[in-house]
């Protein structure tokens, strides 16, 4: 392999603004190698990775295609891609709880690791542990992650001498004395691909389980608890915009930074950056993130990988090791927002001078609630989801989402059971 050691630091002045790299790396001689490289869309992720690329054709000499879909989108291009074992990605970003499926069709990277010299050691385990890592192997290297979250005005806090809830029946108190005629007390995004999260939080806070050991559904064996908290949600639902149940997670966001919403439950990635752009929000400096109650915030978590069919692999790693390298993720949370997989950034003293929003994150993240990463995952996330969705606007009741969820989830993990334990709530 021949490698060129290169010390940089390179400011590239791109349409999406101005980034800086630094770093004290090894590379390989790439020259006359191109990539394809396949991102989420989400004004995050995908822009990190159109403004590191002249960078890394600059630092290698390997030419760089970005390419970027929305999450659903993302989950069945890609899919679809690995099974069929096509070579037309070289780079995927993986969201953890597709793992189980996509596996098998991923390369293993542990030697490419430690010819690269990347250190494992220094990602947070909460995330590392269920993020791109299989049965004693890597197939991913962790470049995002973030946990749900409250997103939440500081300063009307302190006027009213409020404190941060602690429970889930204390967050529908706060709600309702944070509710005026000019103000709603919570946002949520009533949509399905998020609203699911809402409900396990609360179920789950409340003492519920999901799945016992040989993943058998244990919603009806909870099935107070299931509708304990879906009555939490739905009383929720008094002090949030009237629109809620038709909003995604743009126009959640929106009614945070517009100042109609005192509160929000939120993935802090992508709400960070706007918060602070005076352009976007009229909260700046008026806002701070916090915990959910212990041990209820779900994990979001995304890693990098190659495809077996991809058809330059020793470029694909280089991309991966210079895009989740110390030096860039604290770049990338800087200019972007994007949350930092690497525990030593949200140790940095000077970052956190400047991002004290990093104290509300890293205790979720060190002891997240991971969603399954079974083949199963995203149908059976996908169909609660939409459940809950359907609870909220009156279509079902709580009983009916229970029996219904329990009843898709007996079938699913009925068929092809997976072979280690479940572990998870």
């Amino acid at each position: 392999m021949k490698w060129v050691t290169r010390l940089f630091l390179i400011i590239s002045l791109l349409a999406y603004g101005s980034v800086a790299f630094a770093a004290d790396l090894e590379l390989p001689d790439l020259s006359g190698k191109e990539i394809t490289v396949y991102y989420m869309a989400a004004a995050t992720y995908d822009v990190a990775a159109m403004r590191m690329a002249p960078i890394f054709e600059q630092l290698t000499g390997c030419k760089v295609r970005v390419v970027a879909d929305p999450y659903l989108s993302l989950y069945e291009k890609e899919f679809t891609a690995l099974v069929s074992g096509s070579d037309a990605y070289d780079v995927m970003q993986v969201a953890y709880q597709w793992d189980g499926q996509f596996v098998p069709f991923l390369e293993p990277l542990d030697e490419y690791i430690q010819s690269f010299g990347v250190n494992m050691e220094e990602f947070i385990p909460g995330v590392l542990n269920n993020c791109g890592y299989w049965d004693g192997k890597y197939y991913g290297i962790p470049n995002a992650c973030d946990v749900y979250s409250f997103i939440y005005r500081t300063d009307i806090f302190e006027e009213k001498g409020l404190n941060i809830p602690t429970t889930w029946e204390d967050v529908n108190d706060v709600a309702a004395k944070l509710t005026t005629e000019d103000m709603y007390g919570m946002s949520l995004a009533g949509l399905g691909e998020q609203v699911g999260q809402f409900w396990r939080a609360r179920y789950i806070g409340l003492g519920g389980k999901l799945l016992n050991e040989s993943w058998e559904p244990l919603l009806e064996e909870y099935k107070d608890v299931g509708i304990k908290a879906a009555q939490l949600l739905i009383d929720l639902l008094q002090y949030c915009p009237p629109g809620t149940l038709s909003y995604g997670y743009p126009e959640q966001m929106q009614s945070f930074l517009s100042g109609r919403a005192a509160m929000a439950e939120v993935w802090p990635s992508f709400l960070r950056g706007p918060a602070n752009n005076p352009d976007e929000s009229k909260v700046v400096g008026k806002w701070a993130f916090a915990p959910y109650p212990k041990g209820t915030g779900e994990l979001s978590g995304w890693s990098l990988g190659i495809p077996k069919s991809a058809k330059n692999k020793e470029a694909a790693f280089a991309w991966i090791a210079l895009f989740t390298n110390e030096d860039n993720q604290k770049t990338f949370f800087k200019d972007i927002g994007i949350g930092p997989t690497r525990i030593a950034i949200y140790q940095d003293d000077t970052l956190l001078a400047e991002h004290p929003d990093l104290n509300g994150i890293l205790p979720g993240l060190m002891n997240p609630v991971p969603r399954f990463r079974v083949a199963q995952s995203q149908e059976a996330y996908d169909f609660m989801d939409a459940r809950v969705s359907a609870f909220l606007s009156g279509q079902i009741t709580p009983e009916e989402f229970i029996k219904e969820v329990n009843t898709k989830w007996e079938e699913l993990f009925s068929k092809d059971k997976p072979s280690s334990p479940y572990t998870g709530p």
